[in-house]
């Protein structure tokens, strides 16, 4: 069992990796796959299982919101505020 949730922990860092990137071409599709699996085993679960399978489901799930939700390129998330000013709306200043 506890090889089952290492693959599909192992699976939803690489899922998360491949979003901070940027690569969000069928992502919801994978991530809705590993949470198809990881359902599979939600009808094994025992008491000390049950915290790992629902700790996965709330990752899985606000990947799965967020490759839903992302029309913004990787830059827009760094830069919320656009890259060119910073929290208060002032000019960042170019180099250092």
């Amino acid at each position: 069992m506890n090889s089952q949730y290492g693959n599909i922990r192992r699976k939803l860092e690489q899922l998360e990796e491949q979003l901070e990137l940027g690569q969000v071409d069928g992502l919801e599709e994978r991530v809705e796959a590993v949470l198809v699996k990881l359902k599979r085993l939600g009808g094994k679960l025992n008491d000390l299982s049950s915290m790992e399978y629902f700790g996965l489901r709330s990752r899985i799930q606000d990947l799965l919101d967020e490759a839903k939700s992302d029309g913004g390129s990787l830059l827009d998330r760094m830069y919320p505020f656009g890259e060119e000013e910073d929290f208060n709306g002032e000019p960042m200043a170019v180099g250092f």
